[in-house]
């Protein structure tokens, strides 16, 4: 991901349809930028937890939770955050796993 911009695929999913088309709304530009490194901050912490969209939210303005889910929601659809890591307590018991060739 750019550092400090948003590429195209982020553009769609993430800005309102009303906005796409404008390069420099910076406001909700900035806000993403800052709400997506946030989440990526969080998870990196500890890649071997999976992060909850209660967890990264927890101390960010509710005024802005629609952008805060739609923001998570991409980063977990495109395995920028929660990659290989098991929702909740799940197991796997020994009866489920395979030995590898």
């Amino acid at each position: 991901l750019p550092f400090g911009a948003l590429y195209d695929l982020e553009r769609r999913h993430l800005l309102p349809a009303a906005q796409r088309h404008v390069r420099n709304n910076n406001a909700d530009v900035l806000r993403i930028l800052l709400t997506r490194s946030h989440m990526l901050r969080a998870w990196h912490a500890d890649v071997r937890r999976r992060v909850s969209f209660a967890d990264v939210v927890r101390d960010l303005d509710e005024r802005h939770m629609p952008m805060y889910r739609r923001v998570y929601r991409f980063l977990c659809r495109y395995g920028y955050i929660n990659v290989g890591v098991l929702r909740g307590d799940e197991r796997i018991g020994r009866r489920h796993r395979r030995a590898l060739p």
